[in-house]
């Protein structure tokens, strides 16, 4: 009986998802999350559905405006973090603080900028360093 209900809350959450935009998968994703979303936060994510509000919550130092500005998140994937920052404080916060885009640097750059350092900081560089 139990499973059944959650059965059909997963498909009312992912017709909602799909009607935001999201695609099939992501929204069967997305909706697994929201289901087992802490229960004030969930209530919080419906009735920003329904109002457009978006409230001011605080996990962690992390709240859904600064998510949704700093890291491009839509609302959802802000709850659906927040969520995660309330049960798994470390992993999110360590996800949270991977930089959005790695570049790759060759390896001469690499060393231009250290021997750079070296020469800003006073450091005496040799002619076989350079």
């Amino acid at each position: 009986m139990f499973r059944l209900k959650k059965n059909e809350e997963l498909k009312k959450w992912e017709t909602v998802l799909q009607d935001l935009g999201y695609t099939p998968q992501g929204s069967k994703s997305a909706a697994e999350k929201i289901v087992s979303m802490n229960e004030k936060l969930k209530n919080e994510y419906i009735k920003w559905l329904e109002t457009g509000f978006l409230p001011d919550i605080n996990v962690e130092g992390f709240d859904l405006e600064g998510l949704m500005d700093v890291f491009g998140m839509s609302a959802t994937s802000a709850f659906i973090t927040l969520d995660w920052l309330l049960r798994d404080p470390d992993e999110a916060k360590s996800h949270l603080a991977e930089p959005l885009t790695k570049i790759a640097v060759p390896e001469e750059v690499e060393e231009e900028i250290r021997q750079a350092d070296k020469t800003d900081k006073g450091e005496c560089v040799s002619e076989s360093e350079k």
